[in-house]
């Protein structure tokens, strides 16, 4: 009896280390993937939801957010974003204030993204190929938001994480880099008033974009 409980539970054992390991290979196939495969996954997943939206007419700036709170903020580096924004004005700041950073600048990057996909009525987002640079760390994708009307183009920015592989970390939109847009606006910002109160100032704009 004691025989059969020890093979049952070695059996237990292998059982769940086999399952341990299958796990880890699906996530680092995911990981890894073609960085063009993986954006693409993530805006079909983004479109359906907003068709679905749309068509029952539940399609709001909030719920817009929402979905891409689902769906894009996970596939974002939102520390990498923030601590590139905040340039040599991170040596002097406390762990704290980089955290508060983080959390008020993904809203930003949530508001940014809305903005370029408002722009998508009953049209299609196109996702181009990736261009991966040499060293394999960096990498662009371009992505089209077609409708009627016009065209709308953007660049998507990832680079390459030994824990999370690609990872988006920028966007252009009509040439215009959002990080280095934010880049300008905090240095120009904290040189003025200061980590704090800059930091202040992102809480009141962003409180105003959570509530369109």
């Amino acid at each position: 009896m004691k025989n059969n409980s020890n093979s049952m539970l070695n059996s237990a054992i292998l059982i769940f280390i086999l399952l341990s390991v299958l796990i880890s290979a699906l996530v680092m196939a995911e990981n890894n993937t073609d960085p063009s495969v993986k954006i693409s996954r993530v805006f079909s997943e983004i479109e359906n939801e907003v068709n679905q939206l749309k068509n029952n007419n539940k399609l709001t700036g909030i719920e817009l957010k929402n979905v891409l709170n689902k769906y894009l903020l996970p596939e974002i580096n939102s520390r990498y974003f923030a601590m590139k924004s905040l340039g040599k004005h991170i040596t002097t700041m406390s762990e704290e204030i980089k955290l508060a950073y983080v959390q008020e600048l993904q809203v930003q990057l949530i508001n940014n993204y809305a903005n370029l996909l408002s722009k998508h009525n009953e049209g299609k987002i196109i996702i181009g190929a990736a261009t991966i640079s040499e060293s394999g760390k960096s990498a662009l994708v371009n992505i089209k938001i077609e409708n009627n009307a016009q065209t709308n183009t953007a660049v998507i920015k990832l680079i390459n994480t030994a824990e999370q592989g690609w990872q988006i970390f920028d966007i252009v939109v009509q040439g215009i880099s959002l990080l280095q847009t934010k880049q300008a606006e905090l240095d120009s910002s904290i040189t003025r008033i200061g980590a704090n109160a800059t930091l202040e100032k992102l809480k009141i704009i962003n409180e105003k974009l959570l509530s369109k």
